[in-house]
C-alpha cells in the first residue's frame, strides 16, 4: 500500500511541475509577441499630419526665428530656409522643431530638393483666390504644408479646391464677432445673431469657386441655393444666377484681401462690373450689408472672417454660475474632513495653556465653543466658499430643513382637511410635467436625428457636386493660371514702358 502511494504523489508531483513549466513558457512567449505588438504599434501611432495646400503661399513673419528655433539645437538654427531639401526632409525637421508650424515649398516634384521655407505662425497666406493681383501671381510659384493641428488654417489660406472650397462655412462680423452674415424674410443680407433660432438654416454658406473672374470666389446660400448677389442699388441680397447673364455671375463673384485696418480677417473685394472705376467692397451699414468703396483706413466695418465653428465665451458675475468643473478645488487643498468643527474635535481642557497665563476670561469668547483658528480661516477663503455647489459647505453653512417640514405637516396635515385634494393635485401636476417633458425630449432627438441626416444628405450632394465639378474646375485653374501669369507680364511690361519714360 506505501508503494503505491509513493507512485500516485510522484505522478501527481510531475504532472504539477511539467503544467509550471508550460505556463511559464507560454507566458515568456506572449510576453515576447505583447512588447513586439506594443512596439511596432507604438511606430505605427506617432505620425505628424500635413496638409498640402497647393499653390499656396505664407508670408513669413518678421523676427520670429528666435520663437520658431526655441529648445532647438540643430543646424538650421537661425535660417528662414532650408536649402537643397526634399519634402521628406523638410517634414522630418518641421517635426523636430516644437515651434515649427509648417513651411512653404517651392514648386517642384515633393520629391525633388527644393528650398523650404519654415514659419512659426500664420498671419498672411496668399493663394491662387486669396490676394491682389500680384499676391496670387507669387503665391502660383509655392506649396504649403501645414500641420493638421493648426487651427482654422483652412479658413486663412483659402484658395486649394481640394481642401478649402466646396466647404461649409459663416462669415463673422467683426464688429460684432456674435454676429454672421444671413438672410432676413425679405432676402436682404444682414448680421444674424448667433443665439437666434434657425441660425445655422439662415447663415450656412457653401464657399465656392467664383462664378466669374479671375481669383474669385462664391457664397452659396445652403437653405435656399441662391448666391450672395449686388444688385444695382449696391444693396447686398440673395439670388438665383444659375441661368443668368455674366454680369449676374459677376455680381455673384468676390476677392479675398487682407483686412488693411490691422484686425486680421479679411476684406470682401465685389467684382468691378463695366464702368466702374474705383474698387468696392462689402461694408457693414447697421444692420444691414451694401456695397461701397473703403472709407478711411480704420476699416472694422469692412473686416470679417471666414470661420466653420464658433468658440463661445460666458461672462461670470456671480459664484453660484460658476460651472462645477472650474470651481472644484485642488483635492490637497481641501480640509480634512475629519478636521471639521465637530464638538468631538474640540481641544481637550486639560491639555489648555495654565489658565492663570491667559489674558481675563471675562473679556474673552468662551474658548470651548471656539473652532481650531487655522480651520476658520480655511472656511473663510474666499476661492473656497461656494456653498451652492459644494455639499460640505451646504451642511456646514445651510441650515437644516427638518423644522420647516416638520411645520408643514403641522399646518396643513394635522389642521388642514383639504391637503389630499392639494397632493393630488400636485401628484396630476408632476405626472403631466412628466410627460410634456418626455415629448419635449422625444422630439428633440427625433430633431436632432433628421436634422444630421439632411447634414449627411447635403455632404453627399457635395461630394457628387465636386465629382461632376473636377474636371471643369481644373481646366478653368489652369486658365486663370494663365490669365494671372499674361496680365502680371503685361502690367510689368506697360510699368517699364512708363518707367523708360
Amino acid at each position: 500500500m506505501p508503494q503505491n502511494w509513493k507512485s500516485i504523489l510522484v505522478k501527481v508531483l510531475s504532472i504539477i511541475l511539467f503544467i509550471i513549466i508550460f505556463y511559464k513558457l507560454t507566458n515568456s512567449s506572449l510576453f515576447n509577441n505583447t512588447v513586439e505588438e506594443t512596439f511596432e504599434d507604438s511606430i505605427e501611432t506617432e505620425k505628424i499630419n500635413y496638409l498640402k495646400l497647393n499653390e499656396t503661399y505664407i508670408e513669413p513673419q518678421e523676427k520670429s526665428l528666435d520663437l520658431l528655433y526655441a529648445n532647438y539645437s540643430g543646424e538650421e538654427v537661425g535660417s528662414n530656409v532650408w536649402t537643397n531639401k526634399t519634402l521628406e526632409q523638410c517634414t522630418d525637421i518641421c517635426n523636430n522643431i516644437k515651434g515649427c508650424i509648417g513651411f512653404s515649398r517651392d514648386l517642384v516634384l515633393d520629391t525633388e530638393p527644393a528650398k523650404c521655407y519654415p514659419h512659426n505662425s500664420i498671419n498672411k497666406c496668399y493663394s491662387n483666390r486669396k490676394g491682389t493681383l500680384k499676391q496670387m501671381q507669387n503665391a502660383i510659384k509655392y506649396n504649403s504644408f501645414v500641420k493638421s493641428g493648426v487651427p482654422n488654417v483652412l479658413n486663412m489660406c483659402i484658395g486649394d479646391s481640394e481642401l478649402t472650397l466646396n466647404r461649409t462655412i459663416f462669415i463673422k462680423s467683426y464688429t460684432m464677432p456674435n454676429k454672421c452674415l444671413g438672410i432676413n424674410d425679405d432676402s436682404r443680407i444682414v448680421l444674424v445673431d448667433k443665439n437666434k433660432t434657425n441660425f445655422s438654416k439662415s447663415c450656412n454658406f457653401r464657399l465656392e469657386k467664383g462664378q466669374d473672374g479671375i481669383g474669385t470666389v462664391s457664397f452659396l446660400h445652403i437653405d435656399t441655393s441662391k448666391y450672395i448677389y449686388r444688385d444695382a442699388s449696391n444693396m447686398l441680397i440673395l439670388k438665383d444666377i444659375n441661368s443668368g447673364s455674366t454680369e449676374n455671375k459677376q455680381r455673384a463673384s468676390f476677392n479675398l484681401y487682407d483686412s488693411t485696418s490691422g484686425f486680421g480677417g479679411i476684406m470682401l473685394k465685389a467684382m468691378s462690373i463695366e464702368g466702374e472705376t474705383v474698387d468696392k467692397f462689402i461694408t457693414l451699414d447697421n444692420n444691414y450689408l451694401n456695397i461701397s468703396p473703403l472709407q478711411t483706413d480704420n476699416n472694422s466695418n469692412t473686416t470679417f472672417y471666414i470661420i466653420d465653428y464658433f468658440l463661445n465665451s460666458n461672462i461670470i458675475t456671480n459664484k453660484t454660475n460658476i460651472p462645477m468643473t472650474t470651481m472644484m478645488p485642488d483635492p490637497t487643498m481641501m480640509p480634512d474632513p475629519t478636521m471639521m468643527p465637530d464638538q468631538s474635535m474640540m481641544p481637550d481642557q486639560s491639555m489648555m495653556p495654565d489658565q492663570s497665563m491667559m489674558p481675563d476670561q471675562s473679556m474673552m469668547p468662551d474658548q470651548s465653543m471656539m473652532p481650531d483658528q487655522s480651520m476658520l480661516e480655511a472656511f473663510t477663503d474666499n476661492s473656497l466658499d461656494n456653498s451652492n455647489n459644494i455639499l460640505l459647505y451646504k451642511n456646514l453653512f445651510n441650515q437644516n430643513n427638518n423644522d420647516e417640514l416638520t411645520n408643514y405637516l403641522q399646518d396643513n396635515y394635522m389642521y388642514n382637511n383639504s391637503l389630499p385634494f392639494t397632493v393630488t393635485n400636485k401628484i396630476n401636476d408632476s405626472i403631466i410635467n412628466k410627460q410634456i417633458q418626455t415629448s419635449l425630449n422625444k422630439n428633440a432627438e427625433e430633431y436632432k436625428i433628421n436634422y444630421e441626416l439632411n447634414l449627411e444628405i447635403e455632404k453627399e450632394i457635395a461630394n457628387l457636386n465636386l465629382d461632376l465639378n473636377a474636371k471643369n474646375d481644373k481646366l478653368i485653374n489652369n486658365l486663370d493660371k494663365m490669365r494671372i501669369t499674361d496680365m502680371a507680364n503685361d502690367y510689368f511690361f506697360l510699368q517699364n514702358l512708363l518707367n523708360k519714360k
